[in-house]
């Protein structure tokens, strides 16, 4: 897939990503405030965006069995 997200607030980064991608990614706003992430640009495998784009991050991204991604933090 081809990727355009300059670095931004994580909700809007990921919520940006969810829709260049074309799928579901869910995202408590208290898991993603304060956090800043990168830009992601190119064509890349979904998992290689998200890890670009959280790289540095406290945040994890975790597809589920239905297909909807999940960000985290890690513990």
């Amino acid at each position: 897939m081809r990727f355009d997200i300059p670095a931004a607030p994580a909700a809007s980064a990921i919520a940006e990503l969810s829709r260049q991608a074309r799928i579901n990614v869910l995202a408590a706003e208290e898991v993603v405030d304060g956090i800043v992430t990168n830009e992601v640009h190119g064509m890349l495998p979904l998992a290689e965006a998200f890890g670009a784009l959280l790289a540095g991050t406290p945040l994890r991204a975790e597809q589920m069995p239905s297909g909807a991604i999940f960000i985290f933090r890690r513990t």
